[in-house]
């Protein structure tokens, strides 16, 4: 939701891509090596969204009234709960926690890249086909 708010005002795509990627590696990483340190991936995970859900909130500050900041701000929320969820049970399904993660940090990881570039292009900097 955060990416279609900023694709529309044309704001900082530069930090939409970069989080893309990242979502992309990290999502990567976990499905093809689901039995590495699954302690600290589990950990990275928990830092991950809650972090991922602070910038939500704080993006949701930002935005105007009629962007649709009120689901930014759940949005945010729901990664920060999660966040913590995972914390607070790390042992818990972790294969499966592991699996949902990934394929959720490719999904979000390829949508940013694609926000990011359309909000780019919206700059007149590139043009896409």
């Amino acid at each position: 939701m955060y990416a279609i708010v900023l694709a529309a005002h044309k704001e900082k795509w530069g930090l939409t891509l970069a989080g893309g990627l990242v979502s992309l590696f990290l999502g990567g990483v976990v499905l093809s090596h689901p039995g590495i340190a699954l302690g600290i991936v589990v950990l990275l995970v928990a830092v991950w969204a809650m972090v991922a859900g602070v910038v939500s909130l704080v993006s949701a500050l930002e935005a105007p009234h009629e962007s649709g900041r009120g689901w930014v701000r759940a949005a945010g929320a729901l990664q920060v709960i999660a966040g913590i969820l995972i914390l607070a049970y790390p042992f818990s399904s972790t294969y499966a926690l592991m699996v949902v993660i990934g394929v959720y940090a490719l999904v979000v990881g390829g949508y940013l890249i694609v926000v990011a570039l359309y909000a780019l292009s919206r700059r007149g900097r590139i043009k896409l086909a």
